[in-house]
């Protein structure tokens, strides 16, 4: 019997799987769910905190062929649509973890499975939401959060997937539950993410207002640019209105660097670019926050105008979910 993991289960073991999995990415793959079937708590505790999976209970996924009731400790998840094909990993001793991109898939079905919620209910689906698009980010981003690590994060080489096969894995599964709001939150994700402080500018700034963003539009993260020294990156960039935003992060821009930092906003510069530099603080008090919105705005000939009464409870729901990795990467300064 096989068991496969699904949804916060299956992304914990994928966010260490650079760690405690390597090669997790070209192991055998398979479709097939019906050989999975639901294993005592007891078996399956001991393997998955070896890969990583803290959270309980534990998440897995059969076919709607098996009738075995989940045990305490166990979350069982049926589907009986159409898997595709390669979109489950074999990764040894009969476990079975879905793709990065299925994985997206399965953490909105299970955001989206609550139901008979009431209004009342909107500021917790709301903080649901803003959960899975930081998934998101993760996913098509080259770091990983880890609270073992002095900066709280990790970076990598390269994503283990991008939009594009997310899209086509939303595609694929029209009868699978949470895919309008999978559809929703891919929308919000952008790619190439290198840090949380990246990934927390770019939702703050250009997240739509209804997450509590500014909804600036048209960003890009690692935006590259062709200067008179060559290829520059530009954190947060937004090309149609020739303005950049550079994280100025503490480990990463310590004093002896602040020379070639300068230098290369020089040159950014030269080429038309309009760079504001962002410090912790800008995204973390509101009043730095506005006025540095304003600055922004005005840069790019537009006005702010926000009527909505509630926004300021979004954005403050929003700094507050975004934020915590990151003040814990300045704090180690």
């Amino acid at each position: 019997m096989d068991t496969c993991l699904f949804g916060i289960t299956a992304f914990e073991v994928l966010r260490e799987s650079d760690r405690l999995l390597p090669g997790l990415m070209s192991m055998p793959r398979t479709a097939k769910l019906s050989r999975c079937g639901v294993p005592r708590a007891s078996d399956i505790s001991d393997p998955l905190a070896a890969l990583g999976a803290a959270t309980s209970p534990v998440h897995i996924l059969v076919d709607s062929g098996s009738h075995i009731h989940a045990p305490a400790g166990i979350v069982r998840h049926v589907y009986s649509g159409y898997v595709p094909r390669r979109s489950l990993i074999r990764c040894g001793q009969g476990l079975l973890i879905p793709a990065p991109e299925l994985c997206f898939v399965q953490l909105a079905d299970s955001h989206a499975s609550r139901r008979g919620m009431h209004a009342g209910d909107a500021y917790s689906l709301l903080k649901r939401e803003i959960g899975l698009t930081l998934k998101g980010f993760e996913l098509v981003g080259t770091y990983r959060l880890d609270p073992s690590s002095d900066e709280g994060f990790r970076t990598m080489a390269e994503p283990y997937c991008d939009k594009h096969r997310i899209q086509r894995m939303i595609d694929e599964m029209p009868s699978v539950r949470g895919r309008a709001l999978a559809r929703r939150v891919l929308g919000q994700v952008r790619e190439r993410s290198h840090a949380p402080s990246e990934t927390a500018m770019a939702l703050l700034v250009a997240g739509p207002r209804r997450l509590g963003g500014m909804g600036f539009t048209g960003a890009v993260l690692n935006w590259q640019v062709m200067t008179s020294d060559g290829e520059r990156y530009v954190d947060l960039g937004f090309p149609e209105l020739s303005i950049g935003m550079e994280y100025k992060g503490r480990r990463y821009h310590p004093e002896g660097r602040a020379n070639e930092d300068d230098r290369r906003v020089n040159r950014l510069t030269g080429c038309g670019i309009t760079i504001f530099n962002v410090w912790h603080e800008d995204l973390a008090r509101p009043q730095l926050f506005d006025a540095l919105m304003r600055d922004v705005a005005r840069a790019a000939g537009v006005r702010i105008r926000i009527r909505d009464a509630a926004f300021k409870v979004r954005q403050g729901l929003l700094r507050s979910l975004v934020l915590p990795p990151v003040t814990r990467y300045n704090d180690i300064a």
